[in-house]
Parts: C-alpha cells; structure tokens; sequence
C-alpha cells in the first residue's frame, strides 16, 4: 500500500509501514496537523524517543534511519537574526569535500536544535529573542518572526513537475498552520532580483562520481523534483492578533463598533512553539513521498 497525495494526509488512515523497525513496530496514526503526528506501538523503551521539545513518535526517526534528517530554528524575531544553518560562508561550493563538509555542518546544526528550550542556533540571538519577547508580554502585545527550515539527505528525484510538485505539497501542508502566512524556498523572493546566471545552481560532479549543485539558490528544488541539495524553507510567522490589548472589533448581533479586551491567557510569540510543527509537517509529507515512489517497505528495507 502507498500513499498518493494530501488528500491521505487529511485523513491519514492507520498505515502499516513495515513489520518491524529495531524491535518496535512502527505505525502512523491519523495526522491531524500537530506536534504529535506519530506515535509508537507497542514498545515505548526501544530507544525510538525524539526527545526535542518533548515530543514522542518514530516518523522523525525512521527519516533519520534513511539518512534523513530534519530541523527549524527561528532565523528572525523582532528584528534580531540567527544564524544560517552550516557555515555562513558556505554559499558556494567548488569542490565536493566543501559541500560534504556544509552538510555536516548542518546535520551537527540540527542535532544542537534537539537539545535546546529556544530553537536557535546562536544561544546569544536566542537570549536577545527571548527578551523581547518578554518585553511584548509585558506590554500585553505579541511579536512574529521568520523559520527556517532545513531537510538534509532527501536524495534527487522525489516530487512532481505538476500539482504535486514537492514544494507544492510542503507549501499546502505548511501554510495550513496556524499563523504561516508566507513561504519562501531557497533565495526565495530574492530570485526575482538579479538574472538567470545569478541565481543558477550549476552542477559539478566529483572524481567518485557524486554530484552536487555549486549553490542551492533552488532550495533542493527543482521543476517540482528533490535535486539532491538541502531542501530549505523559511517561513512567515505571524504576531498572535489577541492579545491583552483593547482593540476595536463590532458587536454583530447590536450591529455597532466597540472595543473588546480579550481575557485569558496571551502567547507573546507563537514562533518559538510552532518549529516542532513545521518539522512535524515536514516529516509527513517527505514520508509520503518517498512511500509513494519506493512503497512503503522503504522505511525497514531503506531506498534501494
């Protein structure tokens, strides 16, 4: 049985993926689009425990058995930034050991994420993100940011060139979180500066055999298809719109303008709690993908 499509993601029947993965059977339940996607049966002890941010499941892992590795960190919160994953000055590649040694950058970049309260890279961004944070809270308002996102391992050729391109479906299941209101892949909006021979990742391929991009403008995505690079997203987050301001809204059954303070508890930043998700989202929709192409085996027996 494959998965084909979104539309199993909304509904997301129980799926056998496979008969048994390091003494402990591995299903997917149904996805509702939360930090706690996947869950375990029936042996909890067996090792499989993703212990970043709490969360519980073996879909996260069982990537990571392929070689695929996932992580989000908050690139921008009130106007202080993190760091990229890997080296900054990574931008370029002219040699295959200098793009191998990004990738362990990044891989050693997303195991520091699994061991962080505050998703950053750079601890002292993420104390600077963290006071203003607190300052937005004190003044009862709230403050948004931008994700970064970053799959490692995902070879070339998972996707489609037409509706379910593979930034297509990151797209359709990212932006249906709560407060994502923009996505960009790669350079993203700075593509549209510049010309073709700018921003093309031009090719190499090393004496071994292995190919590689010189850049990853793309974002590890081209024409809808994985090329092999780092498939990259950043994401718009929004400010949460309640906060324990007065605002002005209208009383639609009186039919008239009045101001409402809303009561209860008020998130000054959402973005912190929402990079589980994102790598969550991620998750499902690469699993779909590769089960779609390789069948579902692909997680016990591995890409063949």
């Amino acid at each position: 049985m494959t998965l084909n499509g979104l539309e199993r993601l909304k509904h997301f029947r129980m799926l056998d993926i496979g008969k048994e993965l390091d003494k402990g059977k591995i299903w997917i339940l149904r996805a509702s689009i939360n930090a706690k996607l996947v869950h375990k049966l029936p042996d909890p002890d067996n090792g499989w425990e993703l212990r970043k941010h709490g969360i519980k499941g073996d879909l996260i892992p069982a990537l990571e058995k392929l070689g695929i590795c996932i992580g989000t960190h908050i690139s921008q919160c009130c106007s202080i930034r993190d760091r990229e994953f890997g080296d900054p000055d990574s931008v370029r590649f002219e040699t295959a050991a200098e793009y191998n040694a990004y990738l362990e950058d990044v891989r050693a970049d997303i195991r520091s994420l699994k061991t962080r309260v505050f998703p950053t890279l750079d601890e002292l961004a993420g104390e600077a993100m963290k006071e203003e944070i607190v300052k937005a809270g004190s003044d009862k308002d709230s403050t948004g940011g931008v994700t970064e996102t970053i799959i490692c391992g995902l070879g070339a050729g998972v996707g489609e060139p037409w509706f379910d391109g593979l930034d297509a479906l990151i797209a359709h299941a990212v932006l249906s979180i709560g407060a994502v209101k923009g996505i960009e892949f790669g350079a993203g909006f700075a593509l549209s500066e510049g010309r073709g021979s700018l921003w093309n990742d031009q090719l190499r391929i090393s004496e071994d055999g292995q190919v590689f991009a010189m850049t990853n403008s793309s974002g590890g995505i081209t024409g809808g298809i994985s090329n092999g690079m780092p498939v990259v997203f950043r994401c718009a987050v929004k400010p949460t719109p309640s906060t324990g301001l007065s605002q002005k809204t209208i009383d639609f059954i009186k039919k008239e303008n009045i101001e409402h303070t809303v009561s209860g508890r008020h998130d000054p930043a959402v973005i912190r709690r929402i990079c589980p998700v994102l790598d969550s989202v991620s998750a499902i929709v690469i699993a779909d993908q590769l089960a779609g192409r390789y069948g579902t085996d692909v997680f016990i027996s591995g890409i063949k």
